[in-house]
């Protein structure tokens, strides 16, 4: 991978993402996944890179997965608390949500 940023081939962001990714999946998968997700680096965004590394590790490795989700979520919510306790105009919705930042001006009439 470091050959590869070095090229020019890899954004810092995807290099970020790519090993991340290989740093959570198991030891015996770590370079078939770094390699898998390199090779996909051309064409896939760095968000899109960490989607492919959690679904690597969800074939790999589920329980692993639901936890490191978990743990994603928690600490999603946790800084959308600590931005709402810094800024009280700050959407009350935590992160994780898919709720709108702003309830709709009026309700539908049905």
């Amino acid at each position: 991978m470091a050959e590869a940023f070095a090229a020019g081939e890899l954004s810092e962001a995807q290099a970020a993402e790519i090993a991340q990714a290989a740093d959570t999946v198991p030891a015996f998968v770590r370079e078939e996944a770094a390699a898998v997700l390199l090779g996909q680096a051309a064409s896939l965004k760095p968000e899109e890179l960490r989607i492919a590394g959690r679904r690597i590790l969800r074939h790999v490795d589920p329980d692993k997965a639901e936890e490191h989700e978990r743990k994603q979520i928690e600490r999603e919510d946790r800084q959308a608390w600590e931005a709402r306790a810094r800024s009280p105009s700050a959407p009350m919705a935590p992160a994780a949500t898919s709720y709108p930042a702003t309830p709709p001006a009026k309700a539908p009439p049905y």
